[in-house]
């Protein structure tokens, strides 16, 4: 992304599950998809209370090693570019290592007008088999900051909303009436203006992220989220929102602060999660946009982020409602 989740302390891990067993391949055919097997999570699910910490860009276990904090939602970015096989589900697995999977959909080299007729169903498919072998609770996203200019899928709100729903439709779907219960859907917009336009209908949604980074030393939580959240809450009246992608970089010429800010911020509205974006990106022409997000060993910053993480953490119960 940019590429550019009561009271604590959570409850801990519950503990290994058996050896990995062979994967089966999960893919799709001209006449249809071959059920793969799948093997149970490496580590059983740990349950989540709200509100939470999340990761992107890191392994759920890299994660805890450096901030000690227990990270419950970890984002995988899955191009649609890329087979749906057993090593990408271990890989998923993995990442999350006990945490909850976000599966985030990124359609690399396929139109959405085509994902929306069906032009990826087979690889959609494969996905929604595999999520279902894996039998726990994970989150999708898909075709994530489509407001946005920076992806091929950017700026394209009703092809957006037609491919979201056909999307929703075959991977959510158990048999002709029944939906998956263990699929929380997430709708991931940039934190600017005009996302009503991309908005596929509550039925659609469970959860709201929103994605956004303090940059520069103007960078305050109000001017980065408020008015996105504003209408956000107009669009869906009660689905939880969570910052989906977020951090704070160098360039702010005061790190630690803002992370305090930040936090404020999410407390104050009361989202059920931050996703911290753990990753190292660089580039000359915009130096303020891609940066270096990631937390580092005996900084400020990573004090700063655990001590403020732990005030959020302890923060007024929220339900991340799964409707």
């Amino acid at each position: 992304m940019i590429r550019p989740p009561v009271r604590h302390p959570l409850p801990a891990v519950i503990g290994a599950v058996s050896v990995l067993m062979c994967v089966g391949a999960v893919y799709a055919g001209l006449h249809g998809v071959r059920q793969a097997h799948i093997p149970p999570p490496l580590l059983a699910e740990r349950s989540i209370t709200y509100p939470t910490i999340g990761v992107a860009g890191a392994s759920a276990k890299g994660w805890i090693d450096l901030t000690h904090i227990q990270a419950n939602l970890q984002v995988s970015y899955i191009s649609m570019e890329k087979k749906v096989n057993s090593s990408l589900f271990r890989w998923i697995e993995m990442n999350a290592d006990g945490a909850r999977p976000v599966i985030d959909i990124e359609p690399y080299n396929r139109s959405l007008a085509s994902v929306a007729t069906g032009g990826a169903d087979g690889w959609l498919r494969a996905l929604k088999l595999g999520i279902e072998a894996m039998n726990r609770p994970v989150v999708v996203a898909f075709a994530p900051e489509a407001n946005g200019n920076w992806y091929s899928w950017g700026l394209q709100p009703g092809p957006f909303r037609r491919a979201w729903q056909h999307v929703w439709d075959i991977v959510g779907s158990v048999s002709k009436n029944k939906r998956n219960p263990d699929i929380i859907w997430m709708w991931q917009m940039s934190s600017s203006d005009g996302i009503h336009a991309y908005w596929p209908g509550k039925a659609y949604v469970n959860w709201v992220g929103i994605d956004g980074y303090f940059r520069t030393s103007h960078s305050t939580f109000g001017r980065i989220f408020k008015s996105t959240l504003a209408t956000v809450k107009r669009l869906t009246k009660s689905d939880p929102i969570l910052l989906s992608e977020t951090a704070v970089g160098p360039k702010t010429e005061a790190q630690a602060a803002d992370i305090t800010k930040l936090f404020a911020g999410a407390e104050a509205d009361h989202l059920i999660a931050v996703v911290w974006f753990q990753k190292k990106q660089s580039d000359l022409k915009h130096p303020a946009i891609h940066q270096d997000w990631r937390l580092k060993p005996e900084t400020l910053a990573l004090a700063t982020f655990q001590h403020d993480a732990h005030k959020y953490l302890s923060s007024s119960h929220r339900t991340a409602r799964k409707k």
